[in-house]
């Protein structure tokens, strides 16, 4: 009976490993057939961080490229030269940057939190950042601009990192790129085939 039992018992593990992977389906796919922008703002409040919004568009195309996507993006420095040089750019569309970049898409990621330390008095560094993203299709109606998702204010993520020393402004802007490096992972979820059972990866 024991034996029997004991085949029994194995039969639960054995089912789990050989079960076909969980394979979610991408929502959404990004356009391979025209350019990319990748534009990144603030919200009210927030504080700019040049470090982290590169260290977030460069993982963002690193991903595409691992997951062998055709996408080309826009580059970061075109959108800095357009920003430098429209005073207006501030109150311009999203479809009107992605036009004056020569984008199809524009993947757009609005920063609405982003924290470094829990008290700016204590050498220790614990960043946490919150956004929300959305696609928008650069030559639609204007009322049919929003690509992805449905919800109204763009799909919201959030990433957090464990609390660090930082001796001074260096560690803090390695935080904030291994921050951003984390949460691009979670932005592009629903752009590819993304396993279930493997955790995301994050930044070392």
């Amino acid at each position: 009976m024991a034996g029997v039992l004991s085949g029994c018992n194995l039969v639960g593990p054995i089912a789990y490993y050989l079960r076909p992977p969980q394979i979610q389906k991408p929502e959404f796919k990004l356009s391979e057939s025209g350019r990319v922008a990748v534009l990144i703002e603030s919200g009210r409040g927030v504080p700019e961080s040049p470090v982290f919004a590169e260290s977030l568009y460069n993982q963002i195309v690193e991903i595409s490229r691992v997951k062998k996507s055709a996408t080309e993006f826009v580059p970061l420095g075109d959108v800095y030269a357009l920003r430098k040089s429209r005073p207006d750019f501030a109150s311009l569309s999203v479809q009107r940057i992605g036009r004056e970049l020569n984008a199809e898409q524009v993947l757009y990621i609005r920063i609405d939190e982003l924290r470094t330390r829990e008290s700016p008095d204590l050498p220790v560094v614990e960043p946490s950042v919150s956004v929300r993203s959305s696609v928008v299709g650069v030559h639609a109606l204007p009322e049919m601009a929003r690509l992805w998702p449905s919800e109204g204010e763009g799909r919201r993520e959030t990433a957090t990192r464990q609390a660090q020393m930082a001796a001074g402004p260096p560690d803090v802007d390695l935080a904030l790129s291994k921050l951003a490096k984390d949460l691009a992972w979670r932005i592009t979820v629903p752009f590819f085939e993304t396993d279930l059972e493997t955790p995301l990866p994050v930044a070392r």
